[in-house]
């Protein structure tokens, strides 16, 4: 498609100019702002309550000071622009300090996107999710054609938020990008990068850290001057910042449901809950975790030590990381050392049944086990050839036109997986015929 560049010129002229759109950003912007009004007395009441109890720390203004952690929830990361919003409007009335923004994947682009608007607001994330929703409805098989590569529209979208320098200081300084790294598909690790040296290695590592495409499962790319931590892609994970036990740290939980997709309807739900479920949080004293499956999103504000999730699997946050100041090229804690293990089970064109295969994969990504990603191209009894994308609290299939080679990738935490051979077994159990498998 033509120059991406103009491409996207072209579809922020349309937003820009498109009254519905100016609208539903005036209207969601305003949906915050009134949220917080109406429960103000609750929320500050709920603040002197922590501030007592559990001792938070206060700046020297008395406003508590807070890192932000946002997983990679595909486009349910657009619910991190209302509780952002809610967060930058509490911020002003000077309750809360917001500092460094670690993101995922969406919640990476989320996390850029956040850092770039020059009033610390969610207009800009609300703006750019917008442009993509408008190319993705005008796009035939949209989803399909990001299959193999996730769009370069984000490149440029990336490259377009970052232009003025002030901008790219508040990404550089204050935000952290989880991604997964390795020489080969066998040894990725999970990094975090932060202070970038330049704009076009730090558009790259955010476009790479949402590359959740098969050519990122499978080949990933090189960032300019990171040769050394090899091929990097999607499936990079969160986790509270190192040496940061005693801060508090945001933790926005934002599966809800529509990772694959984005459309102005999806934005202004997801904006909404986002909302909603940072408002619910600050109304309560003492829950301060309001998810409890991966089918509900919410939020939790804590001591960073605190921040965890029973198991640690399935809430999208890591036991470990390796930290990487890129500027200084200096590692922080290399205790947090992570792999990241790829297993691939491959299949000879035999028919699995659908529900069958969609509780297997449900299973996998909620177990005890570490799978943070699952991919596949296999024929489904009914339906043909389809490819399974498996994350967080999506699990779908989609038509694939053809393939030579049928097979599932499981992508997770090395030596956390599982055997082998148990999850061949497990997978060859949703098949109408047993699959012969070989590694």
């Amino acid at each position: 498609m033509g120059d991406w560049a103009e491409v996207l010129d072209r579809l922020l002229k349309e937003v820009q100019e498109d009254e519905a759109c100016q609208k539903l950003i005036e209207d969601l912007l305003s949906y915050a702002i009134y949220a917080v009004a109406k429960n103000e007395a609750d929320i500050r009441d709920t603040l002197r309550n922590r501030i007592k109890v559990q001792a938070w720390p206060l700046d020297e203004k008395g406003a508590v000071e807070v890192d932000l952690l946002w997983p990679g929830a595909g486009y349910n990361s657009v619910a991190c622009a209302g509780s952002f919003e809610v967060l930058a409007v509490l911020e002003k009335k000077g309750l809360f300090k917001l500092k460094d923004i670690m993101g995922a994947s969406g919640g990476a682009t989320s996390a850029l996107l956040a850092l770039a608007d020059p009033q610390q607001s969610s207009r800009t994330m609300l703006t750019f999710y917008m442009v993509y929703a408008k190319w993705a409805a005008e796009t035939p098989r949209s989803t399909m054609r990001q299959i193999w590569q996730t769009t370069p529209l984000w490149r440029e979208i990336y490259r377009h938020a970052i232009q003025e320098d002030e901008a790219f200081e508040r990404v550089k300084n204050r935000g952290y990008v989880a991604l997964a790294c390795g020489r080969t598909l066998f040894q990725w690790q999970n990094w975090v990068l932060h202070h970038f040296s330049d704009r076009e290695q730090c558009i790259q590592a955010y476009e790479a850290s949402g590359e959740a495409s098969l050519r990122g499962a499978l080949a990933g790319r090189e960032l300019p001057g990171l040769q050394r931590l090899g091929k990097c892609c999607d499936g990079g994970g969160i986790l509270p910042f190192p040496g940061r036990e005693g801060k508090i740290v945001f933790y926005h939980h934002s599966f809800y449901g529509s990772a694959p997709h984005c459309t102005l309807e999806s934005i202004e739900d997801l904006f909404r809950k986002g909302v909603d479920d940072t408002i619910r949080m600050f109304c309560d004293s003492y829950d301060l975790c309001k998810f409890k499956t991966l089918q509900y999103g919410g939020t939790m504000m804590s001591y960073s030590k605190d921040i965890c999730w029973e198991g640690n699997s399935s809430s999208g946050l890591r036991a470990s990381a390796r930290f990487l100041h890129v500027e200084k090229d200096e590692e922080q804690d290399e205790a947090h050392l992570e792999g990241v293990e790829c297993i691939t089970l491959r299949l000879e064109g035999k028919l699995f049944a659908e529900d069958a295969l969609l509780r297997w994969a449900r299973g996998l990504l909620q177990a005890d086990l570490e799978v943070w990603r699952i991919k596949g191209l296999l024929q489904i009894q009914g339906r043909g050839l389809m490819l399974l994308q498996g994350a967080g609290d999506q699990v779908t299939l989609e038509p694939w036109p053809e393939a030579e080679v049928h097979f599932v990738v499981c992508i997770g935490a090395k030596g956390a997986l599982g055997a082998k051979e148990q999850l061949e077994v497990a997978l060859a159990s949703c098949a109408t015929v047993m699959p012969s498998l070989r590694g």
